[in-house]
């Protein structure tokens, strides 16, 4: 089915919220993944599960985030200039029938991290 997809990534830091990312485009949903291209020609799949997200992106840098509610788990980019792999926490994973919600941790290090909230709203298009 084509949907429209309306993509936001937010920072949180010291009770400030910030745009980091933001694209309203179309893609595909089919067999609980959408398909879609961002602004930087990068083909992006988001797999949905009631219990995991798994956010992967291909072009210049590839990237893949699982989240999982309440759980550790990984943030893993491959570029030309190199690979990093980071743990992530999900505080907040929240599935609906056309959006998805997750607040969560990239973990830096034991004492530093940076928090995000990113949503993910899709619908077919009018």
């Amino acid at each position: 089915m084509k949907v429209n997809i309306n993509f936001k990534k937010y920072k949180l830091e010291n009770d400030k919220k910030e745009l980091e990312l933001f694209f309203n485009t179309n893609g595909i949903y089919q067999d609980k993944v959408l398909k879609f291209v961002d602004q930087e020609k990068a083909i992006n799949l988001v797999t949905i599960n009631l219990f995991e997200v798994i956010v992967q992106r291909s072009g210049e840098v590839n990237s893949v985030m699982t989240f999982r509610n309440k759980q550790k788990t990984k943030f893993k980019m491959n570029a030309s200039f190199g690979n990093l792999e980071l743990d992530i926490y999900t505080s907040k994973l929240i599935v609906e029938k056309d959006s998805i919600y997750i607040l969560y941790n990239v973990l830096e290090d034991i004492n530093n991290y940076e928090t995000y909230e990113l949503h993910i709203e899709y619908g077919p298009l009018k």
